[in-house]
């Protein structure tokens, strides 16, 4: 009797083969950075970005120990400096973790680096601002926003984030002032 796979099921099997030997591989790497010495780690570490970082440390316990402490500052303080980031408040005040600085700077829809930024003190935004990347401040299409934390299913608050966008957009000149013609029948 023979098998036959449709090309379905072939991606299917090969997409959830290559999912368990990337958490598996993940979990492996993670473990044994784990081991190395401070100054080793951060040498690799620093040449990883903060998707990879985030990933390693959820994959390992020890990995995760070590990125929380101080040495963890450090990484995320050279990843940070590394793509020009900046902490907004004084040496004394307003200082946000290094971890919480880079994820500021990330996209609200995709966590891609952010290029564009809205501030806002309306809601409770890591320094009164968010981030969107090219794509997104171009995109009509943004449907992480509702589910961020700071929107917390508030269709009124949804409703100003998303008029604070349309408002940057138009001041970047994305869209048009010109309001539509009505048509006559």
């Amino acid at each position: 009797h023979t098998h036959t796979h449709t090309p379905t099921t072939n991606s299917r099997t090969l997409l959830a083969s290559l999912t368990y030997l990337r958490v598996h591989l993940s979990r492996m790497l993670s473990s044994s950075l784990a081991c190395l010495d401070d100054s080793v780690l951060f040498s690799v570490l620093r040449f990883a970005d903060g998707k990879t970082v985030a990933h390693l440390g959820a994959a390992s316990r020890g990995l995760r120990a070590k990125l929380g402490e101080g040495f963890g500052s450090s990484v995320w303080e050279a990843l940070c400096e590394g793509l020009g980031y900046r902490q907004s408040g004084t040496r004394t005040r307003g200082r946000l973790p290094w971890r919480s600085v880079y994820y500021a700077n990330l996209c609200v829809e995709c966590h891609e680096p952010g290029t564009v930024f809205v501030n806002d003190r309306a809601l409770s935004w890591p320094n009164a601002r968010f981030a969107l990347c090219d794509a997104h401040v171009r995109s009509q299409n943004l449907c992480n926003v509702a589910r961020r934390p700071e929107i917390g299913g508030d269709k009124a608050r949804l409703r100003h984030v998303l008029f604070r966008i349309a408002t940057v957009r138009r001041e970047l000149g994305f869209t048009s002032n010109k309001k539509k013609k009505r048509r006559s029948y």
